[in-house]
């Protein structure tokens, strides 16, 4: 799925860093499992104790899947 920044047009596939720390306005739609992943990557490379509405507040199976499957707090 490629990425796309409003500013600076195309951006290749899992370029995260580029997204998170791009200073314009980009536009990014993730499934629920690819946005697990992405706090799965955070959650090994950072020392993330925490997330708070980590899904849509009626995706109740994501929320599911990811207390299962990870030993941080979730919350909402």
């Amino acid at each position: 799925m490629p990425l796309k920044c409003l500013l600076h047009g195309s951006v290749k596939d899992h370029e995260m860093s580029f997204v998170l720390h791009c200073m314009c306005v980009c536009t990014l739609q993730l499934t629920s499992d690819q946005l697990f992943e992405v706090y799965k990557g955070f959650i090994e490379k950072y020392p993330v104790v925490s997330i708070e509405d980590a899904f849509d507040q009626d995706d109740w199976p994501a929320w599911t899947k990811m207390n299962d499957a990870v030993s941080i707090q979730l919350v909402g």
